[in-house]
């Protein structure tokens, strides 16, 4: 059994990743800026099934060299999952966690002879979107990253410069770094749970309001999603599995993710109101958004409108099939995890708590 330490542990993913540690008998620790948090946490992670007396707390901060840990103990396995996430951030806000995070985990790593399995998203390997960015994943460094943050946002920016750089320097400096591309996550498929804040809820709630009229893009757009759970299950793997061994990315999508109109009409059937009717596209509901007022309105950002593409990336999805088959992991059945996602949406509204909030 291994030491782990994992940043971001308090979050969506994190939870979910501690729980299913703690339930391999490792002993994981949480890097925390408030280690009040850690009884939360614990409970949290009991709740959903893990071992939480398996779980520690340590006082850090990732925007800070070696993540503020002066005279840490030894770990085998770093994850980095901590980033900033909201649209509108500031780009200085956006590097100092998620450029700088990742470059101060690489130090940590290095100084701890450990492995660093690093959270990136399943835009990195979308070759036509980074294209389209000026983005070449063979020369990252000569990407105009100025004016990738005024294009896209800070906060996809920031992650793709982060990722980028991170490579380099874990190369530079000889460090074991396996990359893992979540699609977008969804509800898990025991308890549908979706934290307000995460971009899936917030399409449930736009649903639910009866705010999204019509899909956005075209009936070849799609949204990938991956299930939280099976996500955490497929992180999990990575300890027992030699990083030699290990793809050096993974892309973590459910490839039967239907189009968006579909699923969008799936999602609505389970919440008992009116699917969106017809296509907006892309470009025109962009300039929608500029507007402040109808941009509340629709609970959605211009930031956001870029993960919703045509590319099915089923050849940067190749290498996570092999692995997964080699490590017995599977998908669950993504209707299943759609329904009690719904399920769970439904029960918040109507203030019924669930296990692991």
């Amino acid at each position: 059994m291994a030491d782990i330490l994992i940043s971001g542990a308090s979050g969506f993913i994190g939870r979910w990743l501690c729980r299913t540690l703690t339930q391999q008998g490792h002993t994981v620790y949480a890097l925390l800026r408030d280690p009040s948090q850690l009884p939360k946490l614990r409970e949290q992670c009991t709740q959903l099934g893990g071992r939480g007396e398996a779980l520690h707390g340590i006082h850090g901060d990732i925007r800070q060299p070696l993540w503020g840990l002066n005279e840490p103990q030894r770990w085998q396995t770093i994850y980095h999952l901590a980033a900033q996430f909201a649209w509108h951030l500031s780009a200085h806000t956006a590097r100092a966690s998620n450029v700088q995070g990742s470059l101060h985990a690489v130090d940590l790593a290095a100084q701890q002879d450990a492995r660093l399995i690093l959270i990136g998203g399943f835009m990195a390997c979308n070759t036509d979107y980074l294209a389209e960015l000026g983005i070449d994943p063979q020369q990252p460094e000569r990407s105009d990253w100025p004016a990738l943050y005024r294009r896209t946002g800070a906060y996809e920016a920031s992650k793709l410069e982060g990722l980028f750089r991170a490579q380099a320097y874990a190369h530079e400096r000889e460090v074991a770094l396996t990359c893992v591309h979540p699609a977008t996550v969804c509800g898990d498929a025991q308890h549908g749970q979706v934290p307000v804040e995460q971009p899936f809820a917030q399409l449930l709630q736009a649903l639910q309001k009866k705010r999204l009229r019509a899909v956005p893009g075209s009936p070849a757009h799609w949204l990938p999603l991956v299930s939280a759970d099976s996500l955490a299950a497929l992180l999990a793997s990575l300890v027992n599995v030699p990083a030699e061994q290990a793809p050096p990315q993974l892309l973590a999508m459910d490839p039967q993710t239907p189009a968006l109109g579909e699923l969008l009409q799936q999602l609505a059937g389970a919440l008992s109101v009116p699917a969106p009717r017809g296509y907006v596209p892309l470009r025109l509901l962009d300039g929608l958004l500029r507007l402040p007022l109808l941009a509340r309105y629709l609970m959605t950002s211009r930031e956001g409108l870029a993960f919703i593409r045509r590319e099915r990336l089923t050849d940067a999805y190749q290498a996570t099939a092999r692995y997964m088959q080699a490590q017995a992991l599977h998908w669950p059945i993504l209707s299943d995890c759609l329904a009690r996602s719904a399920q769970y949406a439904l029960a918040q509204t109507a203030g019924i708590k669930k296990p692991g909030q």
